[in-house]
């Protein structure tokens, strides 16, 4: 869009009936854009309201095996969510070239770019990270949403600084469910999914099961880059768990950062107990996140002022800015709206591969 003046669709919501304003966030899977409803149409009176929407180009999605069924994944599952710290889905739908998600705003940017922005450096590194009030801050919201997913059915299965996003206020929302999985009984979840490095060794290893474990695995994962800046295990060292969990391995996985860390010892243990690489004895098994706000780290925490949002957050977002790498210094990129789309021609059997995408609150709620 942001050229000349598009005629609004009135049979059905499109892309006409949004003002789209600047990039706020940016992946491999394209861009999301604040904009702005330009109608009633679809959810009434939202005309006005603003929004995230992301768009995927259909090219892009037909190079990747799995891309089709990833944009359905996460349409389907993140619109019947709805949750204060879950990037809620308010509509979706289809254009020649892409396909469009609109979700719930969050012009603060995600907590990998948190920390990158931080002013705090983990001492010995030298790397940015938070202290430790500011990870409880956003771990207790992560836990709220993993919480309620959980009570859904369904696993996110890609935790991880990126999809954990900022709003005005300086609260947390969850998002990117591509890859999340919805079934009956979520402790028997075999596909093998997620981001390397922050997958749970019983995921990579092939025919195991996993469930709610991996995800209190991937929360350990992001509270130690919180606190010190940097993951605490080699991607590539941690794939060998494909092979099985030995004592070698172990061996090899040692916390070093971790354990030479001028951490409090009830934050090293939390964080030691969340990532070991048995599912048993890793804190959460048991009792879930029960097990993770009974940990002395959370000690004297007020879980209860972050559900209605009365503590105040340890960082607020200037939203007069980009908030994420856009990967170019073109301001009319950054703030003019949406690029042309690409002119691609596709076969119809290629378009009929995203047949009965689409989604309009007013009509399903």
């Amino acid at each position: 869009m942001g050229g000349g003046a598009t005629k609004m669709n009135a049979d059905a919501i499109d892309i006409t009936h949004f003002e789209l304003e600047r990039i706020i966030g940016q992946g491999g899977f394209g861009k999301v854009y604040a904009c702005r409803k330009k109608s009633d149409k679809g959810k009434l009176n939202d005309k006005d309201q603003w929004y995230a929407i992301k768009k995927l180009e259909k090219d892009f999605i037909l190079k990747s095996k799995t891309g089709v069924d990833s944009v359905f994944t996460e349409l389907n599952s993140v619109r019947d969510l709805i949750h204060q710290n879950i990037c809620c889905c308010q509509y979706g739908f289809l254009s020649d070239d892409a396909v469009y998600i609109v979700l719930d705003i969050a012009f603060g940017g995600d907590l990998r770019y948190a920390l990158k922005q931080s002013k705090l450096k983990n001492p010995t590194t030298r790397i940015k990270c938070f202290d430790e009030d500011r990870s409880k801050f956003y771990l207790a919201q992560l836990l709220d949403a993993l919480d309620y997913c959980h009570q859904c059915n369904v696993l996110h299965r890609d935790i991880k600084p990126e999809n954990m996003l900022i709003v005005t206020n300086g609260y947390l929302k969850l998002t990117d469910f591509g890859i999340s999985m919805k079934q009956d009984n979520i402790e028997e979840c075999k596909a093998r999914s997620g981001t390397m490095g922050y997958m749970a060794p019983e995921i990579i290893m092939a025919g195991c099961n996993h469930g709610k474990p991996s995800e209190w695995f991937s929360t350990g994962v992001c509270t130690h880059e919180f606190l010190l800046g940097l993951r605490p295990y080699d991607a590539k060292k941690l794939a060998k768990c494909r092979g099985g969990i030995d004592e070698d391995l172990v061996s090899e996985l040692k916390l070093k950062e971790l354990e030479s860390s001028k951490l409090t010892d009830n934050a090293k243990d939390f964080v030691r107990t969340l990532i070991t690489l048995e599912t048993e004895g890793r804190l959460g098994t048991k009792n879930g996140s029960a097990d993770l706000r009974g940990h002395p780290f959370f000690a004297g925490f007020d879980f209860d002022s972050i559900k209605n949002q009365s503590m105040k957050a340890p960082f607020l977002p200037d939203i007069n800015v980009a908030n994420c790498d856009t990967g170019s210094n073109d301001a009319e990129e950054m703030f003019g709206g949406m690029e042309d789309e690409k002119k691609i021609s596709f076969t119809p059997e290629q378009q009929a591969k995203f047949n009965g995408y689409g989604y309009n609150t007013e009509i399903v709620k």
